[in-house]
């Protein structure tokens, strides 16, 4: 069997593949989207998207979660470390409104993966893809100088320009209406 290519968050290595169908019953029975199904018959059945399309679901992280034998993998993460090499934290997630139970697998100072934690009342055992991935701003897509807007176009400038700006506009905010929040990790 071909590799497929369907999406930048999931890797898949077809020769694996038994045709279980839990990502297809996953993409459709859970994440809502008819995007994964199965051609061919008998020995010439393959799992694929339709019509060569991209995966479109905000959930299609979990794929790999559910694949029993390891023909879908996250893609960011395939072959960047192994598993027991790497110490895991438990943490909510901040990236959506609900709070979501995650699990931050980290490698001596990096952030290698984040994975969900089963917790039933709130995200059961589910992530979406916008949490797996934020923590990449850490190391590979991350500001070192800012950046202002104007209109659509982005301008460097320097700290200290920056951070007066910053400072007059919080001085016009009363102070009850100013939050932050420090955590361990």
């Amino acid at each position: 069997m071909q590799d497929k290519n369907i999406g930048p968050l999931v890797v898949t290595h077809m020769n694996r593949c038994i045709h279980c169908t839990r990502c297809i019953r996953f993409s459709e029975e859970i994440a809502g989207y008819h995007d994964l199904g199965t051609s061919g018959r008998g020995r010439a059945t393959e799992i694929n998207t339709y019509v060569d399309k991209l995966l479109s679901s905000e959930l299609s992280g979990n794929l790999a979660d559910v694949c029993p034998v390891g023909a879908l993998n996250n893609g960011p993460f395939a072959y960047t470390s192994r598993p027991y090499e790497l110490l895991t934290k438990e943490s909510i997630d901040l990236m959506d409104s609900i709070g979501s139970n995650v699990a931050i697998d980290y490698k001596e100072n990096t952030i290698m993966r984040v994975n969900p934690r089963v917790h039933e009342a709130i995200n059961e055992e589910w992530l979406a893809d916008k949490s797996r991935q934020a923590f990449d701003g850490l190391k590979k897509q991350r500001l070192r100088v800012p950046l202002l807007r104007k209109g659509a176009d982005f301008s460097e400038q320097a700290w200290e320009d920056v951070l007066s700006i910053i400072a007059a506009r919080l001085d016009k905010v009363d102070g009850k209406d100013i939050a932050a929040g420090i955590g361990e990790f």
